[in-house]
């Protein structure tokens, strides 16, 4: 069935998605750009994030070759010829690499950026889901059979609806970033209708009621919609330690352990250096494990006080009752006090516990 030839009438959109392909061909060069650059920082989240960035646009580029192989060679455009091999194989084959990308992103951002408070669940369900269509038998001639491979590939890119609620929360946490929040929230949400407005639930019918000119206009619109959001991808991934340092100062102002993501009771551990806050048994752990603070790398010395409930720079007068306030720490560094609630070691039984904090 397969027929290594360009259609008549699909000349457009085959350079149309050409140009996508460079594109994206030239953001991965700037991503790993940006990356070499941030290796000689040492910004852990935003180098993992930026790793995992440049997995998603790698996928995007072969998953796009896949498809306009599919698309413009092997079918014709034509939906009844999908379920034929080649085309089966290579449509699969595009829609799992695209998958594999969302799924680097999402873990990246639940793992890294928000210490797997989520446990990583929309990541695996991406996965289960994009399993399911590749595994789903197709029998040939079936268009009923490619409906419900085309259908799961679709719910398997959902989850990363998961990116555009955690940077919605940036938005709310982060006043002062907010063109950078806004950039990234307005891009992922680009890229995902971008993506998903190009399946065969909508182009199919309107090129069947409305001909192959309404649909170039229409790809061209959705096509360019992705484009912007991609620059907007970038120029926020290229630019995230502004917001990951917004996000420590969240944590910070409200009494938030920097490893399991809990808020603190009781007494609590300031770095000297960053000023990010530790509860004393995470704390007692990364000092038995590398005793270097998760944010700055530099060793953990110094404490300050961290009363729950009360502001850092409400903390008492240096020479009353509770111990040293942060305020009043040489340079406005840490010390170590006795907090006004429970027992640290009772609320969190080491790293990995989460509590009340995230999007």
């Amino acid at each position: 069935m397969a027929s290594w030839s360009l259609p008549e009438g699909f000349y457009f959109l085959f350079w149309l998605y050409v140009v996508v392909i460079a594109i994206k061909v030239s953001i991965l060069a700037v991503i790993a750009f940006f990356i070499k650059r941030e290796q000689e920082k040492e910004e852990k989240v935003t180098l993992a994030l930026m790793y995992a960035f440049l997995v998603d646009i790698v996928c995007l580029i072969v998953s796009r070759i896949c498809y306009v192989a599919g698309d413009f060679f092997l079918t014709g455009y034509d939906i009844g010829l999908y379920s034929y091999n080649p085309a089966m194989v290579v449509w699969k084959l595009g829609a799992t690499v695209l998958s594999a990308g969302i799924v680097a992103l999402i873990f990246a951002v639940d793992r890294v950026v928000l210490n797997n408070k989520f446990k990583s669940v929309f990541a695996y369900a991406a996965i289960v889901l994009s399993i399911l269509a590749a595994a789903y038998p197709v029998s040939p001639g079936s268009a009923g059979d490619f409906t419900v491979v085309a259908t799961l590939v679709m719910f398997a890119q959902i989850p990363i609806f998961f990116l555009v609620a955690v940077f919605s929360w940036f938005i709310a946490i982060c006043p002062g970033l907010k063109r950078l929040t806004v950039s990234a929230f307005i891009g992922i949400l680009f890229t995902i209708l971008g993506t998903m407005l190009t399946a065969f639930g909508f182009t199919t019918p309107i090129l069947n009621n409305f001909g192959q000119v309404v649909l170039n206009v229409y790809l061209t619109f959705v096509v360019s919609m992705k484009i912007v959001g991609y620059v907007l991808v970038v120029y926020s991934v290229v630019n995230f330690s502004r917001i990951n340092k917004a996000l420590l100062d969240y944590y910070t102002s409200k009494r938030i352990c920097i490893v399991h993501r809990g808020r603190i009771k009781g007494r609590a551990f300031m770095c000297a250096n960053c000023h990010v806050l530790y509860c004393m048994p995470c704390k007692a752990a990364i000092v038995e494990i590398e005793n270097k603070c998760w944010n700055c790398k530099q060793e953990l010395e110094h404490a300050a006080v961290a009363i729950d409930g009360a502001p850092l720079e409400a903390e008492k007068p240096a020479g009353t009752s509770g111990g040293t306030p942060v305020s009043a720490v040489p340079g406005g560094g840490p010390g170590i006090v006795e907090g006004t609630g429970g027992d640290p070691e009772k609320e969190y039984k080491g790293i990995g516990k989460r509590r009340d904090i995230g999007p």
